[in-house]
């Protein structure tokens, strides 16, 4: 077998297992509509729109914003990244999840800081997750 057709039937092998596993962790994580009714109705999510035009940031209904990540991760399963979902101001995908640092109130996406704790504000640098480690850790001693 020649090289050529060796790499293609590798490339062919990583794309269905890096399917099979975003298929088997997606399930895993949103447990299918059992998930979405194991979210209170009342919880919401902070969202931001990545279009320079738009900028939106609001709350949707966390059972909305996980029906819809899943629904996009499933007609997207071969993308390297999370989708972006439709923006309620400018109708473009390029809605994605956000924090507000409670220090100084920035509205960030999550992994904003590369190489980098999730929630670690590019501003002032605050991480309540590392707080919230550091606290734990505290009071184990």
């Amino acid at each position: 077998m020649d090289e050529d057709k060796k790499k293609t039937i590798m490339i062919v092998i990583i794309i269905a297992c890096l399917a099979v596993a975003g298929f088997i962790f997606i399930k895993s994580i949103t447990g299918g509509d059992k998930g979405l009714n194991a979210i209170p109705a009342d919880a919401m999510t902070l969202v931001m729109c990545r279009n320079p035009k738009c900028k939106a940031v609001y709350e949707m209904s966390t059972r909305e914003y996980t029906a819809q990540m899943q629904e996009a991760m499933s007609k997207m399963m071969m993308l390297m990244e999370t989708p972006g979902l439709a923006c309620k101001e400018c109708g473009e995908e390029s809605i994605y999840k956000a924090i507000k640092c409670p220090e100084c109130e920035l509205v960030f996406e999550e992994n904003s800081v590369s190489g980098d704790i999730f929630d670690r504000c590019p501003k002032c640098k605050y991480s309540e997750f590392e707080a919230g480690r550091e606290e734990r850790k505290k009071s184990s001693d």
